[in-house]
């Protein structure tokens, strides 16, 4: 199971957004990215799992193991959680992974504060090992656990975030229940310190539900309806559409070498790796994983600074051999996003910032959308998050105000702010061909690049021209997630509905997800 699949959102490696080890997940968050309602993301899976013998793996008495988990987890206590995780997890994967049992305990608690109280669902034992499937009893978000163990204990888990094969279903509600029931279940959570944020509801262009909850700032402002939130890689539909907007221009083609717009770029990368590509995740370039990287990256604040420390790192993502080839196959990087904006601004002789403002936000009516956050941060959530320091260790402690874990200015690849109402102008704006011809829209939102499927979960994924596509249960949405500290972000349209759901949250790294979540069971027949 182990392996890069996307569902819904991901797309950020750490969140909700997909399957792989999150330590490094949480990595490429610095470029940023993420998910959409329907994600599995691998929490803890650690590297020594993979080396364990499974023959030699002891059958735990998991759904003993999976009550007493939530007995300790539903008291909302570091030290109940701290106590769980030091009697059943193996001290050497606590080393390896975590650091220590404290780092792995206040992650759980981080989890409490998004989900609230859990009750136990279900067994999936078409899974190896099986999946215990758990609900909120007042977020209704889902939780499926899957415990691994060796000799000396639990060696990890991994979490599952999205409804089990196993949930009862029940008929889509009226427009009118959908504002009640919404409203009351946005209050209960907000009130309950689940969500903080501004969902936006609209069928066929037309506006449902509009509510803002929590507090913008903690203290001392609410959140209000045009209330700006960072968007993490929702960004990146909003790239990728200036992008496609150039190509009916005639300024630059899909086909296009890299190298046609970036002479500097290494070979044979420059001659083989084309602009379509870099908009379907499926070059081969990353470089993310190399040590230093990162940190580079952050340091780099104009796109041309970027490009050079891709330039400095060519060597180790062996993007200079001979050998070397796209992928063809879908590994989202936020590499891509960033070679599309130096693309953007060559192409166009202007910043790319500037680009994107004029051939999408301005045409879309987007007035609030920025590249930064204003220094006074008078209309901006503050997003609080339990990351330490950094984004690999969590605190047990009060959320505190993530902007130190920011990027000062958005990337191509993230971390742009705008509102609800302007990311459902966006939606509109493409949806009513306002933006791109009817040929074009329709291939941003097919089907380009297969992004995984897992059949006992009844889930498939692919990925258009930065458009992210789930299909689960029978039902389809398209769009994109996004995910840093302090902020997650759900822009999802359903074609077969008509509905468009926003949902735009300040709190911790999947509120967004989970009531997005609910959205869905509502206009559904989930």
């Amino acid at each position: 199971m182990e392996g890069k699949i996307l569902f819904g959102s991901k797309m950020c490696k750490y969140n909700v957004w997909d399957f792989e080890d999150v330590g490094q997940s949480l990595h490429k968050t610095a470029g940023f990215i993420f998910l959409s309602f329907l994600l599995a993301f691998a929490l803890f899976v650690s590297a020594y799992g993979q080396k364990i013998d499974k023959a030699a793996a002891i059958k735990p008495k998991r759904e003993s193991l999976s009550h007493e988990f939530i007995e300790a987890f539903n008291t909302g206590t570091f030290e109940a959680l701290h106590q769980f995780i030091d009697t059943h997890y193996d001290p050497e994967f606590m080393r390896g992974y975590a650091g220590d049992s404290e780092g792995t305990a206040a992650r759980m608690l981080d989890l409490y504060r998004l989900y609230g109280t859990l009750r136990f669902h279900s067994v999936q034992n078409d899974f190896s090992p099986p999946i215990y499937w758990m609900q909120g009893v007042d977020t209704k978000g889902w939780l499926g656990l899957q415990w691994r163990e060796n000799s000396s204990g639990l060696f990890g888990h991994t979490v599952w975030r999205t409804r089990p094969p196993t949930a009862a279903s029940s008929p889509a509600v009226s427009p009118e229940e959908l504002r009640k029931q919404l409203s009351r279940y946005l209050m209960r959570t907000s009130a309950k310190g689940n969500f903080s944020g501004v969902v936006l509801v609209a069928k066929n262009g037309k506006v449902l539900f509009e509510g803002a909850y929590g507090e913008a700032e903690r203290g001392r402002r609410r959140n209000r309806l045009n209330t700006r939130f960072n968007i993490g890689s929702v960004t990146k539909m909003l790239v990728g559409t200036a992008v496609l907007r150039l190509v009916e221009n005639g300024l630059i083609k899909l086909e296009d070498p890299i190298g046609k717009y970036i002479r500097e770029y290494p070979q044979p990368a420059a001659q083989r790796v084309t602009i379509k590509h870099l908009l379907t995740h499926t070059s081969g370039i990353e470089f993310d994983d190399f040590p230093g990287f990162v940190e580079a990256r952050r340091e780099a604040e104009t796109i041309e600074n970027i490009l050079k420390v891709q330039l400095r790192y060519a060597n180790q993502a062996k993007i200079d051999q001979p050998g070397f080839r796209p992928t063809n196959e879908f590994d989202y990087s936020n590499d891509n996003l960033e070679l599309l904006g130096v693309i953007l601004q060559r192409a166009s002789g202007k910043l790319w910032e500037d680009t994107v403002r004029e051939q999408v936000l301005i045409p879309a009516g987007m007035k609030n959308t920025t590249f930064a956050m204003f220094r006074e941060r008078r209309d901006v959530a503050i997003g609080y998050t339990a990351f330490k320091g950094d984004t690999d260790t969590y605190s047990p402690g009060p959320r505190s105000d993530a902007a130190p874990l920011l990027l000062k200015r958005a990337s191509p690849s993230g971390q742009m702010y705008s509102t609800t109402r302007d990311l459902h102008s966006f939606l509109r704006a493409i949806l009513d061909h306002r933006l791109l011809s009817a040929e074009m829209t329709k291939q941003m939102f097919s089907f380009q690049a297969d992004a995984g499927e897992l059949k006992p979960l009844r889930l498939q994924s692919a990925y258009g021209y930065t458009i992210q596509i789930s299909t689960g249960y029978g039902v389809t949405t398209k769009g994109h997630g996004g995910v840093v500290p302090g902020y997650s972000a759900q822009v999802q349209w359903y074609p077969d509905l008509g509905y468009e759901v926003v949902v735009l949250s300040n709190f911790g790294d999947t509120a967004a997800h989970i009531a997005a979540s609910y959205i869905e069971n509502l206009i559904t027949d989930l």
